[in-house]
């Protein structure tokens, strides 16, 4: 949810939904994805709660840039190019991560899987661990402050009970809410190439791609670069013509969309 694109409405039985102030209506979380009402509005079984959102597709903001040249000397034509797509790292747009989350993307190479469990030890906790999940004991009471998000129905492992106010351990699958996420990587897509054309007939075109699935960590960067090239006949002569065209690129070669 793209923050402070929401608009949440509140209606009694059959009445019309009216449009709520946020702060003074109401308090939303944007990574538990949970909203709270203030004593202002009464929620009964009677109350039609409506909320309309604006939800981002990408992770990070996207920056492209790209390059053309094209110098003609004679009966030769040189060009070159050059295109750069990357995922704006330090700036994510749908969270926001800590410096523990970062030093994890850092260790994670190319791992398509980065996972954290968001729960800090402290002596102000609300939940403690058992038999390896997590079980609230009050405010205060336990070892661990943990966040939850929300993944979807059946994806997680808990479901927020409105009778402790806290979120309740029910088994792998049969809950919404998880307190491990999914840490989307930062990318970067470069592409280069250089090309020469003879009496415009004969050219020969260089290319290299620079992929990397993880900006933040140089680990498993080294298979990042792949190469490939062209060479194109077009010949025309007085009876018939030659037209061909040879192409080798690396298996990991990237051309740009």
């Amino acid at each position: 949810v793209i923050a402070g694109s929401e608009k949440v409405y509140l209606a009694q039985g059959i009445d019309i939904p009216v449009l709520l102030n946020r702060d003074e209506d109401y308090n939303i979380d944007y990574i538990n994805g949970t909203i709270s009402f203030t004593n202002k509005n009464i929620i009964t079984n009677r109350s039609r709660i409506e909320v309309e959102y604006q939800q981002a597709i990408e992770d990070y903001p996207n920056i492209y840039t790209e390059s053309d040249v094209s110098v003609k000397i004679g009966s030769f034509v040189f060009t070159g190019l050059y295109r750069r797509e990357y995922d704006e790292k330090e700036n994510p747009l749908t969270f926001s991560m800590t410096p523990v989350e970062i030093e994890s993307l850092r260790a994670a190479g190319d791992s398509s899987t980065v996972l954290h469990t968001y729960a800090d030890t402290s002596s102000q906790g609300s939940y403690i661990i058992q038999d390896d999940h997590f079980i609230y004991v009050g405010e205060g009471n336990g070892d661990y402050n943990v966040t939850f998000f929300y993944v979807g129905e059946n994806n997680g492992e808990y479901i927020y009970d409105p009778n402790i106010k806290a979120f309740s351990y029910q088994g792998t699958g049969l809950g919404n809410y998880s307190p491990t996420k999914f840490t989307p990587l930062p990318e970067k897509d470069e592409f280069y190439g250089i090309g020469i054309n003879v009496f415009e007939s004969l050219g020969l075109n260089i290319y290299g791609s620079n992929f990397d699935k993880n900006t933040f960590s140089p680990i498993d960067d080294y298979d990042n670069f792949a190469k490939g090239y062209s060479v194109i006949l077009n010949k025309k002569f007085d009876f018939f013509s030659v037209n061909g065209e040879y192409i080798s690129y690396d298996e990991k070669f990237i051309m740009p969309q």
